[in-house]
């Protein structure tokens, strides 16, 4: 299942496929919703898209029937879930229903990254190597985005938990730094790093 508590992010990213339609900001301003809602509508949402596949050529009815049943939840659909004041409850309910969480987050919230309870599986997104080029690609909205991009990785290395690097590579953007890159793993130590490259939708 596929789901996140926040439209807004504090990065305004040139790979961003969301055409730059959802909201940014630096603080959450807008109206929440209730995290045990969110959990709920989000099941429904899926199950209702699951149960559209009946029926379909090739889709086996046991497969079908675990689909109903959600075992995992990446909090990474749209935004910056971490700026959702309710995450903490958030990944509780999830965690109560027996549903594994991956969160990714932004690295610009190096504060929120601290108070973040265990998850399954905390992702980063180091989207470059330099500082010049992330400003380029991320397009930040705080002044001090590297201060706080720096401090998100420091504070990922004092997670008890599963940890991970994701780097989105585009060419001509930010492959080139590979030893800027090797620095940043250095001072996260994520136990693993994923590497996605950017396909152009025209």
């Amino acid at each position: 299942m596929e789901a996140t508590p926040s439209l807004a992010c504090a990065n305004k990213c040139v790979f961003c496929w969301r055409h730059h339609t959802n909201p940014v900001g630096k603080s959450w301003t807008w109206k929440m919703d209730d995290p045990i809602e969110i959990v709920n509508t989000a099941i429904d949402l899926h199950t209702k898209m699951i149960k559209q596949m009946k029926g379909v050529p090739g889709v086996k009815a046991e497969r079908l029937s675990e689909g109903l049943s959600p075992r995992h939840c990446a909090l990474s659909l749209v935004g910056e879930p971490i700026m959702y004041p309710e995450i903490n409850s958030l990944v509780d309910e999830l965690h109560k229903k027996q549903i594994s969480t991956s969160l990714v987050t932004n690295a610009q919230f190096p504060d929120k990254i601290k108070l973040l309870k265990s998850i399954t599986q905390l992702y980063v997104s180091v989207d470059a190597g330099t500082k010049d080029s992330l400003k380029a690609i991320d397009r930040p909205l705080f002044g001090d985005f590297w201060e706080r991009f720096l401090d998100s990785l420091r504070a990922l290395k004092e997670k008890e938990q599963r940890t991970v690097y994701r780097l989105t590579l585009i060419k001509g953007w930010n492959t080139e730094d590979v030893d800027a890159y090797s620095c940043l793993f250095s001072i996260g130590k994520p136990d693993f790093i994923e590497i996605k490259g950017r396909l152009h939708q025209s």
